[in-house]
C-alpha cells in the first residue's frame, strides 16, 4: 500500500498550482484512480482479462469425460466447460452457456456462476493447483445459487481459494428458500490462487439449494461434493467409552469361564 501512495505522490505536479478550476478534473482523476487501484490491490481477480485462452473445445470435452466416478456421490469438478462459461444446466440434462454438456447430477445454477479454465491450461484463470482438472466455479459479479432438485443430505464438501472471507448458506428450498439448514463462514486462504483450502459443513434435513458469497472476482470453488464422503468422525470421550465396556465384557466373560 505505501508503494501505492508513493506513487500518486509522485503525480502531483501534474495539478496546476493556484488554478482551481483546472486543479478540481484532476485531482477526481487521481482519487477515483487511487481508489481503484487499492481495491484491485486489495482483492486480486481469479479471472485475468488480458489473457487471450487458447484451450481448444476438443481439449474441454476430453478434460469433461475424465472427470471423477464417486460411486453414487456427486462431485462438481466444472471439467467440460469452457473458459468464462456460464455454468447454468451443464450437470441438469441441458447446456452451459457456450453450448457444452457435462453429467447429468440434477444439479443447476444461477446465471452468476461461471467456469473458467487456468491459464496453465490454456485458460484465462488466475489460479492453479486446484485439486480436480483445470477449471473452476467463480462469479465475476453477484454471488451464484446452487439447485439440486431432488435435495442431498448430511454433508456439503468442497475446496477453495479466496482473497477474502466466503460464507455458505444451505436451504430446504429452491434458489435459497425455505428453511436455512446450516451456515458458515471460512477464512481467505494462503497464497491466493494458489493453496487451496478443504471446507465441509454437517447439516440435518435435505437440502435442495446453497448460496455462495465471498470476494467478487475473487474466489473459486472446486471439488464440490454433495452427500456425505467419509464417516463421521467418532469423539476421543466416546471411543474411550466404548473400548472401556468392550474390556468389562471381556473380563466378565473371562470369569465365568475360569
Amino acid at each position: 500500500m505505501s508503494e501505492i501512495t508513493n506513487a500518486f505522490r509522485n503525480l502531483a505536479f501534474l495539478i496546476p498550482k493556484n488554478d482551481v478550476v483546472n486543479a478540481k478534473p484532476i485531482i477526481s482523476g487521481l482519487i477515483i484512480l487511487f481508489i481503484t487501484v487499492t481495491l484491485f490491490a486489495q482483492n486480486p481477480s481469479i479471472y485475468d482479462p488480458t489473457i487471450t485462452p487458447t484451450v481448444t473445445d476438443q481439449q474441454i470435452a476430453a478434460w469433461g469425460h475424465t472427470s471423477p466416478d464417486k460411486s453414487g456421490i456427486t462431485v462438481l469438478d466444472f471439467e467440460g466447460l469452457s473458459d468464462m462459461d456460464a455454468i447454468k444446466e451443464f450437470y441438469n440434462g441441458g447446456t452451459s452457456n457456450n453450448g457444452f454438456t457435462g453429467t447429468n447430477y440434477g444439479v443447476s445454477f444461477s446465471e452468476h456462476a461461471v467456469g473458467i479454465i487456468s491459464n496453465e491450461a490454456g485458460g484465462s484463470g488466475n489460479f492453479s493447483n486446484n485439486p480436480l482438472g483445470n477449471t473452476v466455479l467463480f462469479f465475476p459479479s453477484s454471488a451464484p445459487y446452487m439447485n439440486v432438485a431432488d435435495g442431498f443430505n448430511t454433508e456439503l464438501s468442497f475446496y477453495y481459494a479466496s482473497s477474502g472471507e466466503i460464507q455458505i448458506e444451505i436451504y430446504d428450498g429452491l434458489n435459497g428458500t425455505g428453511t436455512l439448514l446450516a451456515s458458515k463462514s471460512f477464512p481467505e486462504t494462503p497464497e491466493i490462487f494458489t493453496v487451496w483450502e478443504q471446507a465441509s459443513i454437517l447439516f440435518e434435513g435435505s437440502a435442495k439449494s446453497v448460496f455462495f458469497s465471498g470476494p467478487t472476482n475473487s474466489c473459486g470453488f472446486d471439488a464440490i461434493t454433495l452427500g456425505q464422503t467419509h464417516a463421521v468422525p467418532v469423539s476421543k470421550q466416546a471411543f474411550l467409552i466404548s473400548l472401556s465396556l468392550m474390556l468389562v465384557f471381556i473380563f466378565i466373560k473371562s470369569r465365568r469361564i475360569l
